[in-house]
């Protein structure tokens, strides 16, 4: 429940007696940055476009499509008077995925307390698919399996204007084996 939800993994795998760690815990640690490695290698959300309801300014330097840059200090950021608001990812094509990808920008401090995560059906309309709270340095948001071609993210508390520096895509098939 924590890893993912802007919080560090603590692995706490101490040394043997020898002062090495287990061959045993080793192995099981490689394969855990295997599987990570292999769960988060494609963004599906690479080459969408992001439009959101407020722009700082109006001001390119604060643009949507900066959550999908990958340029830490680059952000999208609302104006300071508005703490409630709505930003639309459009994929190039339908993708299935199960993991949503959030990030604030934390030299401006954690600010969303509240938001939602929806997305498109092919009829035009939305669904909801997560109700979620604080977003903080990184959150990975587990949703059930949905495959769409946008996906809208609803700010609906912030302690200050948002600002967002990061939104990505993944698909984790062993998540759809429990």
């Amino acid at each position: 429940e924590s890893v993912g939800r802007n919080s560090l993994l603590l692995l706490n795998v101490p040394p043997d007696t020898r002062g090495l760690i287990h061959e045993a815990d080793s192995t099981r640690l490689m394969e855990l940055r295997a599987a990570l490695d292999e769960i988060f290698s494609v963004n599906l959300a690479a080459g969408a476009h992001i439009e959101a309801g407020n722009v700082r300014g109006g001001s390119s330097r604060f643009c949507a499509d900066n959550m999908l840059n990958d340029e830490y200090d680059s952000y999208w950021a609302s104006d300071d008077d508005v703490t409630t608001v709505s930003f639309t990812v459009t994929l190039p094509e339908q993708h299935s995925f199960n993991l949503v990808q959030l990030q604030e920008y934390i030299p401006l401090g954690q600010r969303v307390s509240a938001f939602t995560i929806e997305v498109l059906n092919e009829d035009g309309t939305w669904k909801q698919v997560a109700e979620e709270t604080t977003i903080g340095y990184k959150r990975i948001v587990i949703l059930p399996q949905s495959a769409t071609t946008a996906v809208r993210v609803n700010i609906n508390s912030s302690e200050a204007c948002p600002v967002l520096n990061g939104f990505a895509l993944y698909m984790d098939p062993g998540l759809n084996e429990k």
